[in-house]
């Protein structure tokens, strides 16, 4: 390399330290003129080599059926509901409870409320007064209840908002809505139950009627932790 005349034997040169013929094949730098070093026909590695990569020589993924998604495009270009996750839960029961079911039901029972506490559901005034005299404690349950119905009708209105805007705490108020609910009217039918056999007048339905907004409460919570639970992930704010 640098012209200097050494010993034979010697594996790099005296003078400059270039390796000799020894330690490389015809005294070239590492890998330089020999044959298949890193890629076929001595080129550098990957340059001429066929299926480089990919088919053609071409760069990663051009040319290549199937490279990522149809027809070789980036990932997701091209195909359909890109974005949108496949299968995706349909939200039309939240939909009904959002815009409709949750805020029927607190309008009703915000009227019903304000009915049952002033005792306009026996009649005029004078057909509440004589049922609030011939039954010792009706009013004090009716109010109550009243009240239990109004605070259910706010209930209703912040379970709707939050489920309408996604929060974590929505699924969560719903159950403790029919929870409420239930209890409140089971509580009122027990009271009235009990008010009425005291005065030897049977309670009719009132019992069976509580028993049956229970079991309907119980099944509405089930079915909706699964429906909400299958959806929590959009229920994060």
């Amino acid at each position: 390399k640098c012209g200097t005349q050494t010993p034979d034997g010697n594996a790099f040169c005296q003078a400059c330290g270039a390796p000799l013929g020894t330690n490389a094949p015809d005294n070239a730098a590492y890998g330089a003129g020999a044959p298949n070093y890193s890629a076929p026909n001595n080129t550098p590695y990957g340059a001429g080599a066929p299926n480089y990569s990919a088919p053609n020589n071409a760069p990663y993924g051009a040319g290549a059926p199937n490279n990522g998604t149809p027809n070789n495009t980036p990932f997701g270009a091209g195909v359909p509901n890109y974005g949108v996750p496949v299968g995706a839960l349909p939200m039309n029961w939240h939909s009904f409870l959002t815009y409709f079911g949750l805020w029927a039901g607190a309008v009703i029972n915000l009227i019903y409320g304000f009915v049952v506490m002033t005792g306009s559901h026996y009649g005029g005034a004078w057909q509440k007064a004589i049922i609030y005299a011939f039954y010792g404690g009706l009013q004090a349950v009716d109010i109550f209840f009243g009240i239990a119905l109004l605070g259910c009708a706010g209930l209703g209105f912040c379970t709707a908002v939050f489920l309408l805007q996604k929060k974590a705490l929505g699924p969560t108020l719903l159950t403790v809505l029919y929870v409420v609910v239930a209890a409140t009217s089971l509580i009122y039918c027990i009271a009235v139950a009990s008010i009425l056999s005291s005065a030897g007048v049977s309670s009719g339905d009132l019992i069976p009627t509580g028993i049956i907004q229970i079991i309907v409460a119980v099944v509405m919570i089930i079915v909706n932790r699964i429906y909400y639970g299958k959806r929590k992930d959009m229920f994060v704010n």
